[in-house]
């Protein structure tokens, strides 16, 4: 991709992620070189589910997928995961409840330094 600009979402893959994903992805401009998640809106191995529905549904899937932190940065360590149903829907995304199959794209990385590392390689 000659003139883009790479770049490297770290999401929660809601709604709003979704579609930062697929701009992102389809871009002439940018060139998505990955994907980490974060626990957010709703438990993280089910925003990674998310962000996998999402790059396999919309022809994405040369770009890979980390798994990242359980809870938000700036989150009362002593609080639980926590998720809005009632925002999102049950799946975070009420895209499809078929299972998602692992992939090339999928990484399980569990550190956000190894994102990081990740990103570097890629970009």
């Amino acid at each position: 991709m000659e003139d883009t600009k790479p770049i490297w979402l770290d999401c929660d893959p809601g709604h709003d992620d979704a579609m930062a994903i697929l701009l992102a992805g389809h871009s002439k401009h940018l060139n998505l070189i990955g994907i980490s998640t974060c626990g957010g809106n709703m438990p993280l191995d089910l925003i990674t589910k998310n962000a996998l529905n999402v790059i396999n549904v919309s022809g994405l899937q040369n770009v890979p997928v980390a798994k990242g932190q359980r809870l938000p940065i700036f989150f009362d360590p002593h609080e639980e995961e926590f998720s809005c149903p009632e925002i999102h829907g049950e799946s975070g995304l009420d895209l499809h409840s078929e299972e998602t199959e692992e992939n090339d794209a999928m990484a399980t990385v569990s550190f956000p330094e190894h994102n990081l590392e990740l990103a570097a390689e890629k970009g």
